[in-house]
């Protein structure tokens, strides 16, 4: 065994000279130098966290003189798991390339917009809250006030899908927004048909037809789409392009396109689109898999329940028909068709860089989708 070699100084003579002493010189050292490593190993281990310790030195008089010191390595950098990495500044959190974590029990409202292939959602809801065992409310007082609407909202039990014709309303908690938005003009169309289909609302459809006809400059009774279009416009009456603007925002607030568009990016999980039906279904059931597991295989025994293309109350036949003249006329006359126009493509961009980044499509579908939507807008009506 090596001798220790005792280091004089003026605390070990002190020590040395101590007649009350009862240890050697050189064990109180080694015991000294015990006692400022250990410390120095706890503050290390309490500062990794948090980046690199920095350990000051070692009192010189603590050591002998033939010891060697050996540094402590620097710590590991700060666990990713106790600091994740935001998302790129461009992208919001709901543009993460990866769904945020669901609790296993949630709350889910679907304010799903008139003609914008509700009906087949709620067909397939009702199918898919028997095979995940959920509970599907399906509201009928439509349009309900704010405070109606927060109210039903506050007492929507877990597990549950909400479901009705609704604003938004800023909400706490596990609640989580969808909705599906359409091409306005196709929209518009729809509408136009499906208040007067006598299959489909029956005494509703004749009140409707009614009304019409009571405006004979303005009100289109039996008309198809495109002449009513045409009537509207030589006419000169004011023409609406019915709003989807509105369904993002609250009942009775002043809404608008910017207000809308920031509410279906940061508030809403999913804003799928009619005209893709089949990816909304598959980004939904990657989403939100507590629902809609298993939707993609059964979307397709979901009803649609279409307006009749033949209408034996109106005689009109001409369902799903729209000339570039009337999307012109409009485009021109209709004093919020820019802005739901704007808003429409701007959730569209939305949707397919969403299913682009959690693998549903291709980067080269993405590209193209861009490349079409640079097309100019409709030209001057003659």
């Amino acid at each position: 065994m090596l001798k220790p070699t005792i280091v004089r100084s003026s605390s070990v003579d002190s020590v040395k000279n101590d007649g009350s002493a009862k240890r050697p010189v050189w064990l109180i050292n080694l015991a000294a130098t015990s006692l400022v490593i250990n410390a120095l190993l706890a503050l290390t281990l309490v500062a990794m966290p948090f980046g690199k310790a920095r350990v000051p030195p070692l009192p010189r008089t603590s050591l002998t003189a033939n010891a060697t010191f050996h540094p402590m390595p620097p710590p590991p950098p700060p666990s990713r798991g106790l600091f994740p990495s935001l998302p790129p500044p461009e992208l919001s959190v709901r543009e993460a390339a990866s769904p945020p974590p669901l609790a296993a029990s949630m709350r889910v409202a679907y304010n799903r917009i008139g003609k914008a292939g509700s009906s087949f959602m709620i067909s397939l809801l009702t199918l898919l809250s028997t095979k995940n065992h959920f509970t599907l409310d399906n509201h009928g007082n439509f349009a309900p006030s704010k405070d109606v609407l927060a109210q039903e909202l506050r007492s929507l039990p877990n597990n549950t899908i909400y479901v009705n014709h609704a604003g938004f309303i800023p909400s706490e908690g596990d609640l989580t927004w969808i909705n599906v938005v359409r091409e306005p003009i196709e929209r518009w169309q729809s509408l136009h048909y499906y208040a007067v289909d006598p299959a489909l609302r029956r005494d509703k459809a004749e009140q409707a037809l009614a009304g019409r006809a009571k405006d004979a400059k303005c009100g289109c009774a039996r008309l198809e789409f495109d002449e009513c279009i045409d009537l509207l416009y030589h006419n000169n009456c004011p023409m609406q392009v019915p709003s989807q603007i509105q369904s993002f925002c609250e009942p009775g607030e002043r809404c608008s396109r910017e207000l809308a568009t920031a509410r279906a990016h940061e508030r809403y999980l999913v804003v799928g689109l009619t005209e893709e039906l089949a990816l909304t279904v598959k980004l939904l059931e990657k989403v939100l898999p507590q629902m809609f597991d298993g939707a993609a295989s059964l979307s397709s025994r979901g009803g649609h329940r279409s307006t009749n293309l033949v209408n034996g109350l109106t005689h009109t036949s001409l369902n799903g028909a729209i000339s570039t003249r009337s999307r012109a006329q409009i485009a021109e006359r209709s004093a919020n068709y820019v802005e739901e126009k704007l808003f429409y493509e701007d959730a569209k961009r939305h949707f397919f860089a969403q299913a682009c980044r959690l693998g549903l499509l291709g980067s080269e579908t993405l590209r193209e989708f861009h490349a079409s939507d640079r097309s100019p807008p409709p030209s001057p009506v003659p």
